[in-house]
């Protein structure tokens, strides 16, 4: 299947915010690290796991994966944001050791040569130079390389039905609106019924589930990133800070993790 890449490259020595660590990005935007030196972790399944010198990690889109690095002996990575048509979608983050393959350690050689020159390259307002331009294409296919290794190494994670996908789309950019799950099965020319089946099997929960855990991370990250609660209930779409609140507290009460 034929992909299409946007990059958005990154300094090689990623310095984290105050508040320790955070590394928010689009939800939609796929992540590839190659962890060099320091000390990081990622927060998957409740879990905080370490991020490994010399292991290749891909967080997919909508992982939901934060990562995270220790303000006394910081991540140094090759990295880059990406965006993929079609997306590889998954929850799961993927994680290849580079050193089993001689081609895959030839590619993250060049990946990290190449993430670490350019910055922001898409962004800039002057044209780029040929040799700039020509890096940007090696690093594209580059990316693309790692990423398609990455997914195929893990089948079962990935996420590879249209509906689901476009159902994933439309959650994540109309979280701070009151879209309904009967919105989203219409939207996808489905019965309600019939979506909530698909949706649970491909993603493990309800969608009414999945858009209240949803609400409650993004909740929970603006909070920490400082954000009012009057902000905070707003862009998450609940009618007030009282009922954001209340929606917290319920939902860990239960044990639900987020």
């Amino acid at each position: 299947m034929k992909r299409t890449c946007l990059i958005t490259c990154k300094n090689y020595t990623i310095v984290p915010p105050q508040n320790k660590w955070k590394n928010k990005t689009d939800p939609s935007t796929n992540r590839i690290f190659y962890v060099t030196g320091g000390t990081g972790e990622y927060f998957e399944d409740g879990v905080m796991r370490k991020l490994e010198v010399g292991k290749l990690y891909f967080m997919p889109a909508y992982s939901g994966i934060p990562t995270y690095t220790d303000d006394n002996n910081r991540l140094i990575h090759a990295f880059v944001n990406f965006k993929l048509t079609p997306p590889i979608v998954s929850q799961k983050c993927f994680c290849l050791d580079p050193s089993s393959s001689p081609k895959i350690k030839a590619a993250i050689e060049a990946f990290c040569e190449f993430s670490r020159d350019e910055y922001n390259l898409r962004t800039q307002t002057t044209p780029l130079s040929p040799e700039k331009e020509h890096m940007l294409d090696l690093l594209s296919a580059l990316t693309l390389f790692l990423a398609e290794n990455a997914a195929s190494t893990y089948p079962d994670y990935v996420i590879d039905d249209p509906t689901v996908i476009a159902a994933l789309d439309l959650i994540h950019s109309s979280i701070a609106t009151k879209l309904t799950v009967s919105d989203i099965a219409k939207s996808c020319y489905m019965s309600t019924d019939g979506f909530i089946r698909k949706f649970t099997r491909y993603i493990g929960e309800t969608p009414y589930s999945y858009i209240k855990k949803l609400k409650i991370r993004t909740a929970l990250m603006m909070r920490a990133e400082g954000a009012s609660l009057a902000e905070t209930a707003d862009a998450c779409g609940y009618s007030d800070a009282s009922t954001m609140l209340h929606a917290i507290s319920s939902e860990s009460k239960k044990g639900n993790r987020f």
